[in-house]
């Protein structure tokens, strides 16, 4: 206790108030910061839709955040997914994630549009600096469906059987896949 006082430069008797100060400072300074980072949010979604409705429908925003933290960049795609016509692609935080979103007017083909997207939010990281070993497009189920051990068979063969289809490219679905279910699939 004696070491923290002479830190603070304070008494002994005073290091609680000296603490609880510094927390009241982290508080305020955290709260200015989320503001801050929200602005930013609103002023970078003002200029990318300057931008974008020049562009015919359906407009593609795209664009690459590697300083900025996943969530900010998952706001600023929520932030655009708001204005009409729009197809949002972007990349950002420490593991490069890319979001992609779009206004729920957006009526076209959203496999196509995302391979579209994709391919170009690779190519913004690219010129950003940040090559890709390799880029690919995952649907992630949002609810994962846990079944038992037979229905999750039945459900895999039924995937299977849809995949061998030749008018078939690709089955997405949210069945989760335990190691007792892959085990008794092998």
């Amino acid at each position: 206790m004696r070491g923290l006082a002479a830190r603070f430069t304070c008494s002994e008797d005073e290091v609680p108030i000296a603490i609880q100060r510094l927390q009241d400072e982290a508080q305020v300074s955290f709260r200015t910061l989320k503001t801050a980072q929200t602005e930013m949010v609103e002023i970078e979604t003002a200029r990318l839709w300057s931008q974008a409705e020049r562009q015919p429908t359906p407009r593609l925003i795209r664009g690459a955040y590697p300083a900025w933290a996943e969530d900010q960049v998952k706001a600023l795609v929520l932030s655009l997914k708001r204005y009409p016509g729009c197809f949002i692609g972007m990349a950002g935080g420490r593991s490069a994630l890319v979001f992609a979103a779009r206004s729920e007017d957006c009526q076209i083909d959203a496999g196509l549009l995302l391979r579209t997207a994709l391919a170009q939010v690779t190519q913004g990281l690219e010129e950003a600096g940040f090559p890709a070993d390799e880029s690919e497009l995952v649907m992630e189920a949002n609810s994962p469906l846990s079944l038992d051990a037979e229905a999750g068979l039945a459900v895999l063969t039924l995937i299977e059987n849809l995949e061998e289809l030749d008018d078939i490219n690709k089955v997405y679905h949210n069945l989760e896949l335990t190691d007792e279910l892959m085990s008794q699939m092998a």
